[in-house]
């Protein structure tokens, strides 16, 4: 059997059907009269010399290891807020939620309960603050 050579342009169009139109190999290889073996080669070579070159592999390289010490640190300083956050809520009575009034004049949900107010909360920038407002009469 005489091997056949082909144009590097016809190559190229063969391993194109294959790669960026979606055909099968068995599919190309059987319309453009080739061995199957032949035209998976190709795709393979292709394929290889369309890999991320050695430069930009050494620095996505170095990137990867970047991001996981970063993933490292702010895992760590998670685990350290959630100790913390134990600790505080075991030293403040078990509840991080609870509210706990200092000043019996403040705007607190506690104080307005007992002054006849309704205390309802918003949010200011970063800060909550509670507003008092009367209580509604319903009959």
């Amino acid at each position: 059997m005489q091997r056949s050579k082909y144009t590097p342009e016809f190559k190229s169009e063969a391993v194109k059907q294959v790669v960026d139109k979606g055909h099968t190999v068995v599919d190309v290889a059987s319309r453009l009269g080739l061995g199957e073996g032949v035209l998976y080669n190709w795709v393979r070579k292709s394929k290889a010399a369309d890999g991320v070159p050695l430069g930009d592999m050494r620095a996505m390289q170095a990137e990867v290891a970047k991001l996981k010490a970063e993933l490292r640190r702010t895992t760590e300083e998670r685990d350290i807020l959630k100790k913390a956050a134990a600790y505080f809520a075991k030293q403040s009575g078990g509840s991080t939620r609870s509210f706990k009034p200092t000043d019996p004049n403040s705007n607190s949900p506690a104080c307005a309960a007992s002054s006849g107010f309704t205390a309802v909360a918003s949010m200011h920038g970063c800060t909550s603050r509670y507003h008092l407002v009367p209580k509604s009469t319903r009959g």
